[in-house]
């Protein structure tokens, strides 16, 4: 029997760009910093640096400190670029065909470069297949490639490398692992996280955190912790660590307790020992933050549980007691954010109102004085209209739906932005920062403070002794200085193209072609189980710079009467199918034709994503001139017609 299957394939097209820890993302711009060093990703991948430069960190060839913004020679096509704020400054940037360059500080080898001395501009890592992610610790670097396999390299005084020595390695050095999704590192011990939800540990394990039912002070390779599975998550603080396992469903927990952070009233787990008064909870767990032996969790439906270290207040139910056991934050609403700085709770209710409560020695309760405050309380001063908080350094800023943002607390640096270096303890007008407006997201790394707006305009203000804001004085900056504005694009769209880079001119720059037949004919043989695929889907990217390609929609229609279904194959046995549904049951999806031309984080693409997870689904960066084979395939309900009788 043949059908006539019209296949019709809706793209929409963006500019393809990643964020990191300790960086802003709007419209299509990035900025990251350490606190002293700071850089922009443009929209068109390349990359402006400034600020500290004892170590080359600015990557110019140099060690002078950078007052303005320079053009970074030998970088283009960026991703993202990756920093830690802590220690002396190394930074990462990942290009779209996964390579990766490092330069800065290297006295731990951490760069992968093959030698200790300092790297003054970035240079390529050699040895690594592309890589979808890089994350630091300390002086030690891991990456995971668009295959899952990990690499690690740098310092290695407890094993944290994982190769078996003890010895700091400057050449990156592949881990007996594979089909890694994640890796989790905190004060020298790593976990990796598979595709399959198993556990590996090695490095540091001298308050058992190890989670491997022994003492072992050092693990040199990665070892399974065979008493977990289907894990989704790890969070740690490098002496206890949780996984939250089961589609987030239940909690584990190991590692040295010294407040009750272990939450099952444990002081000491050998190995996971599951956090009942989480698992026991007919909800998902969400979220989970450890943060000086306090920890907090956030449900599905947005309840706040809080446990251990309470000293100042900082779990909110009016005692100082620590909490062995995650207990409910009473006299809040469901929260949709939360934040936490120098023992201070600072929730976003769904009434979009803030509510805090804690030790408030800089007034980050924002209550109008520094006094602690017991419970949670309501700021009347902020009203009912706040989008998003942030907090750190003891500065907490709360920004409105008109992207105006409110600041209080800490500010003897001038991190509040409003024009004074006095401490903030209530949040009222005054602490609206002035001249702000349409921003989307703040960052205060070591109290050097930016901001993005939503045309990618950057400010900065706060500490600034390495003109970190871009001003004039290497004195502190004590009102936002506009750091960067938006470079426009020139870009014309060719079929559906969407931007949200502003868009001036006619120069064929996001210029997209899909080559594919309209109409393609099946011969569907009833007793061939394993459905069809179609001939190629050429996706071209013609432009001048890397775009993301999305599958907005998708649509198949046939002359006969078979019904298209949005059904996953693994949805349904499709061999036990009875003579009408098997006119009525075919699924659609799509697959690379060859996973290599492209750049993405989504590897079971590999196999078939079918049509009911078709919708705004990511395929892949396209790099610039390159094209991308796509290939359509099909499950069927073995169809037939009279002169047939299915399986």
């Amino acid at each position: 029997m043949k059908k006539l299957i019209s296949i019709a394939l809706v793209l929409a097209i963006l500019f393809c760009f990643g964020i990191t820890t300790n960086a802003l993302e709007s419209n299509n711009v990035q900025v990251v910093t350490n606190g002293d060093t700071t850089f922009i990703v443009e929209s068109n991948g390349s990359v402006k640096g400034w600020g500290r430069n004892q170590y080359g960190e600015v990557g110019i060839g140099s060690t002078e400190d950078q007052n303005v913004p320079v053009q970074i020679q030998g970088l283009s096509n960026i991703k993202e670029i990756v920093t830690e704020n802590s220690g002396l400054g190394r930074f990462f940037a990942i290009d779209y065909y996964g390579a990766v360059y490092s330069w800065g500080y290297n006295g731990y080898g951490q760069l992968g470069l093959g030698y200790y001395g300092g790297q003054y501009e970035p240079a390529l890592i050699e040895g690594l297949p592309p890589v979808s992610e890089i994350i630091t610790d300390g002086y030690t670097t891991y990456a995971i490639t668009t295959e899952g396999d990990a690499f690690a390299w740098g310092r290695n005084d407890y094993g944290q490398v994982g190769n078996g020595t003890l010895a700091n390695q400057s050449t990156p050095q592949q881990l007996n692992l594979s089909a890694v999704k994640d890796v989790v590192v905190e004060n020298s011990v790593a976990y990796a996280v598979t595709a399959s939800g198993d556990v590996y540990v090695w490095g540091r394990g001298d308050d058992f955190q190890l989670g491997l039912d022994d003492y072992i002070a050092k693990q040199t390779t990665p070892a399974q912790i065979t008493t977990l599975g289907n894990v989704d998550e790890i969070v740690t603080s490098g002496r206890v660590t949780f996984a939250i396992c089961d589609n987030l469903q239940e909690v584990y927990s190991w590692g040295e307790s010294s407040r009750g952070e272990l939450g099952n009233y444990s002081e000491r787990n050998r190995e996971p020992e599951r956090v009942w008064a989480l698992s026991d909870l007919s909800d998902t767990i969400d979220e989970l933050l450890i943060q000086n032996a306090t920890c907090f969790a956030i449900t599905g439906d947005g309840t706040l549980y809080g446990w251990g270290y309470n000293s100042y207040n900082q779990l909110g139910n009016g005692g100082t007691f620590e909490k062995g056991v995650p207990t409910l934050i009473q006299n809040i609403p469901k929260v949709k954010d939360f934040a936490f700085t120098n023992m201070v709770g600072i929730a976003l209710g769904v009434d979009n109102c803030v509510y805090t409560w804690g030790k408030n020695y800089y007034g980050e309760a924002g209550t109008g004085d520094q006094s602690r405050v017991r419970h949670p309380m309501k700021l009347a001063a902020v009203g009912n209209d706040i989008m998003d908080i942030v907090a750190a350094n003891s500065t907490v800023y709360a920004t409105n739906s008109n992207g105006q943002v409110y600041s209080w607390g800490s500010n003897y640096r001038g991190q509040a932005g409003i024009g004074v270096k006095s401490l903030i303890a209530t949040p009222a007008a005054p602490s609206l920062i002035p001249d702000l407006n349409g921003i989307t997201d703040i960052e205060n790394v070591n109290r050097s403070v930016y901001a993005i707006t939503d045309d990618g305009t950057i400010y900065g203000w706060g500490v600034n002794g390495y003109y970190q804001s871009n001003s004039e004085s290497s004195d502190d900056a004590l009102l936002p200085n506009v750091v960067s504005t938006n470079v426009m694009t020139t870009a014309l769209g060719t079929g559906n193209v969407n931007s949200t880079v502003p868009i001036t001119g006619n120069i064929d720059a996001l210029e997209i072609s899909i080559t594919h037949p309209a109409n393609i004919s099946y011969a569907i043989d009833p007793n061939h189980e394993s459905g069809f695929v179609c001939a190629d889907i050429q996706i071209r990217n013609n432009s001048k710079v890397p775009v993301k390609v999305y599958v907005e929609s998708f649509e198949a229609n046939s002359n006969g009467n078979i019904e298209f279904q949005d059904v996953l194959p693994n949805s349904m046995d499709w061999n036990s199918l009875n003579r009408e549904d098997t006119k009525t049951y075919i699924a659609f999806g799509l697959q690379y034709a060859d996973e290599a031309q492209w750049m993405s984080t989504q590897p079971e693409f590999i196999d078939s994503i079918f049509a009911v997870e078709i919708d705004h689904s990511y395929v892949g960066a396209l790099l610039k001139n390159a094209t991308g084979t796509l290939q359509l395939c099909g499950m069927h309900g073995l169809a037939f017609d009279g002169n047939y009788t299915a399986n």
